[in-house]
């Protein structure tokens, strides 16, 4: 359905040369008023209004009217006493909405609730709130109506979605809850041996936990040269390192390349800024090193302190993790 603007048509002319872009606002009482200028007469439209809105609805219509529209009229709002209140303040809006150029205002009211609009509701003895077919255009009306609606049903499927991921965050913490306290604990060799020496078929049926290989602290390396049966993987070993009490004019280029000569690689080099809270002058600088190689021995050789110049503390790198735990 299209839409005919009947403030456009004032004076039984149409502007067709400039369309301007309305922009909607929701108010029954300046819907009634803006939709009567062609049809009714000033007085006829003060009489209707007060005795139709309240008070309290009919000075929020002004307030509304004049920040919507303030920009494009020169008349002071002005602010009515007793007695006679409702009347005035309902004249002010007649005045204002009959005196606009609504060619050049973009302002345009809406009515959401038909009820709210004083031709809309018929006197019917059995039914009050009867609507009337009327001159009024009511496209705009449905549509606000709709989008009402439409943002009713957002809202409550928001707080469904939001609620069911709650639910979820809930349900999730309970799982892993109940998974931690099924976890299998740990299992020593005592308790192994324990297990097999009671029940000896036990030794052929199962198998060890992987926690219980990681257990074992000494590992033998094998170093025969001769045997080319199998082949060892090349391991990357990989190492942080603490470097401090280097000179102010060191670098992270200069410590990379000393380090390169040691016949390690450098992936990382960061240089240590001091914490604010110390205020004295640093005379010295601090280093986080991150080094890898394929040889085990360069790197465990920089522990060495005959590797280092006189008076370079070397140690490794450790993060403190959250729990406290290094």
């Amino acid at each position: 359905m299209s839409y005919r603007d009947p403030l456009l048509t004032m004076g039984g002319t149409e502007t067709t040369d400039e369309k301007i872009e309305c922009k909607y606002y929701v108010n029954e009482l300046l819907f009634h008023v803006q939709n009567g200028i062609n049809s009714d007469t000033k007085q006829d439209i003060i009489e209707t209004c007060a005795k139709f809105y309240s008070e309290v609805e009919i000075e929020t219509a002004k307030n509304y009217l004049w920040s919507k529209c303030e920009q494009y009229t020169s008349e002071t709002k002005r602010k009515r006493k007793l007695p006679n209140k409702v009347t005035k303040d309902i004249t002010d809006i007649v005045e204002l909405v009959y005196s606009l150029d609504w060619n050049q205002c973009p302002v345009r009211f809406a009515a959401i609730n038909a009820t709210k609009v004083p031709l809309m509701v018929c006197a019917n003895d059995n039914d009050k709130n009867y609507i009337c077919k009327n001159e009024y255009d009511l496209s705009m009306t449905k549509v606000m109506k709709e989008l009402n609606d439409m943002k009713q049903t957002i809202e409550i499927l928001t707080k469904a979605i939001d609620k069911g991921r709650k639910n979820d965050i809930t349900m999730r913490a309970s799982y892993n809850s109940v998974v931690k306290q099924t976890e299998p604990r740990p299992v020593t060799f005592a308790q192994i041996g324990a297990g097999i020496a009671e029940n000896p078929d036990a030794a052929t049926h199962s198998n060890p936990p992987w926690n219980i290989v990681a257990r074992k602290k000494k590992v033998m390396v094998g170093k025969n040269d001769e045997d080319k049966s199998l082949k060892a993987a090349t391991m990357t070993y990989k190492r942080e390192l603490h470097i401090t009490r280097l000179t102010l004019d060191t670098t992270t280029t200069s410590l990379t390349t000393y380090l390169d000569k040691k016949g390690v690689s450098v992936t990382k080099c960061e240089e240590l800024k001091p914490p604010i809270r110390v205020t004295v002058s640093i005379t010295y600088k601090s280093f986080h090193v991150t080094l890898t190689c394929t040889n085990k021995d360069k790197i465990d050789k920089l522990f060495d302190e005959g590797e280092w110049p006189q008076g370079i503390a070397v140690r490794q790198f450790w993060i403190k993790s959250n729990d406290g735990q290094n």
